[in-house]
């Protein structure tokens, strides 16, 4: 009922049509209402309502750092280096074909082994038999070059806003198509997370660049979107139908609205987005201060492989599961929503300076006076993840986002103009402009 409220009062002062604090807070209240229909919605104890303002504030703060994302009037791009923009499209163009096929050919084999039910989903997710079945169709090099190409997704979906409001529409389609990578780097592994962020992602900026798309580009983009998100949704309901269709238990004690036992696809569809709701305050409510592991918890994902190349994947992966157990016992594999997670890293006021911090950075990477420039667009593809999926846990400490962050930082210190590059063209175009008065 908390986040209702703070979602209702939103929406009374709101002032912005397109608005990305806009689409989180239609998400803060959507995940909200799904709580109800399945019952996870928290108590009003007096430590619940306490942990739950905690969350509801550092959401609200985390959210304010989009407030520069709307009204948006213009793309301007002209601080960047066209002619090493496209080198760099062709080159991981190149890398993203061979991850997509190498990707498709591994599902058109797992599918019809899901849908048949020769395979175990669970075993196949979690316990580490999708990489086995893996290698028994593509050569193992394959699967990790896929790992580290998947994350240039984010990079392309930025090329397909990028384009789309320049109006070129062949190199939108294709740059689309190409961000596909990166959700069937997920679907390999039967996963619903990455496909669920991609949806929301393209929805929400696609909600915001809305004011620069005419009546006919809009209509077309939607008809593209609706097929491309269509087949992704139609995956996402595979997945579940497969995991869910059976039997779902609810472990929670409150009365849910759709029956869990009748319903059970649907029902799990809900709880993916509303279960953080109820387990948020357990986890906070549990939380000592010898928890924190300052950064290994819910952002390590890089850190964490790096360790596992230097003393062992199995190792780490044991030590780190170990803890888990230890710390969170059965609400170890459950959805917590990114403060909680955060907490757990940094501690409760450690977790409210990294919001604030965060937040003031997406703040600075936002658009100006309504002007979107090439950064605030690629950057937006990268901050806004663990905002959408604020419901899940950390995104911060995905290894796909982290590997995105570090691979568009590269290309956008290569593609940027240098200064005085800049100021020549500057130069040039107010000399044309000049030259164009005198002789009228």
């Amino acid at each position: 009922m908390i986040y209702i409220l703070f979602a209702i009062v939103y929406f009374i002062f709101n002032k912005h049509r397109h608005s990305i604090m806009t689409v989180l807070m239609g998400l803060l209240l959507f995940t909200s209402v799904a709580a109800y229909l399945v019952g996870r919605q928290p108590d009003w104890e007096f430590s619940t309502v306490l942990y739950t303002l905690f969350n509801a504030i550092l959401l609200y703060v985390l959210f304010r750092g989009f407030r520069k994302y709307c009204d948006v009037n213009v793309v301007e791009t002209g601080n960047i280096n066209l002619s090493r923009l496209a080198l760099v499209e062709t080159v991981t163009t190149v890398f993203g074909i061979i991850v997509i096929l190498v990707y498709a050919y591994i599902l058109m084999r797992i599918f019809p082994m899901l849908m048949m039910g020769t395979i175990a989903v669970q075993d196949y997710k979690n316990e580490g038999g999708a990489a086995e079945i893996w290698e028994t169709m593509v050569p193992h090099i394959l699967i990790t070059f896929g790992n580290f190409v998947a994350p240039f997704g984010y990079f392309f979906l930025s090329l397909h806003f990028y384009y789309l409001v320049k109006r070129n529409f062949r190199k939108a389609i294709k740059y689309v198509l190409l961000s596909s990578c990166l959700v069937l780097n997920g679907l390999v592994a039967l996963s619903r997370s990455v496909a669920s962020q991609y949806v929301l992602l393209y929805v929400t900026i696609l909600f915001f660049l809305m004011p620069l798309l005419s009546k006919k580009i809009k209509v077309g983009v939607s008809i593209v979107a609706i097929v491309i998100l269509g087949a992704i949704v139609l995956g996402l309901g595979v997945i579940s139908d497969s995991r869910f269709s059976d039997y779902y238990t609810k472990e929670s004690k409150n009365e849910a609205i759709l029956d869990e036992t009748e319903q059970s696809t649907l029902f799990s569809l809900f709880d993916y987005f509303a279960q953080w709701e109820e387990n948020a305050p357990i986890i906070l409510e549990n939380h000592k201060f010898e928890y924190n592991s300052w950064g290994m918890y819910g952002c390590g994902g890089l850190a964490v492989l790096i360790q596992k190349k230097l003393y062992g994947g199995e190792r780490i992966n044991k030590e780190r599961s170990a803890r888990e157990d230890r710390i969170l016992g059965m609400q170890k594999a459950r959805f917590h929503g990114i403060i909680a997670r955060l907490v757990y890293d940094f501690g409760f006021f450690g977790t409210f300076l990294f919001i604030l911090l965060y937040s003031s950075i997406i703040y600075r990477l936002g658009p100006k006076r309504g002007i979107v420039s090439f950064k605030a667009l690629i950057s937006l593809s990268l901050t806004l993840p663990p905002c959408v999926v604020f419901w899940a846990g950390n995104e911060l400490g995905s290894l796909n986002l982290q590997l995105a962050i570090i691979y568009t930082l590269i290309i956008y210190r290569y593609v940027k103009m240098p200064y005085s590059q800049r100021k020549r063209v500057v130069n040039n175009q107010d000399m044309k402009v000049k030259d164009s008065i005198i002789v009228n």
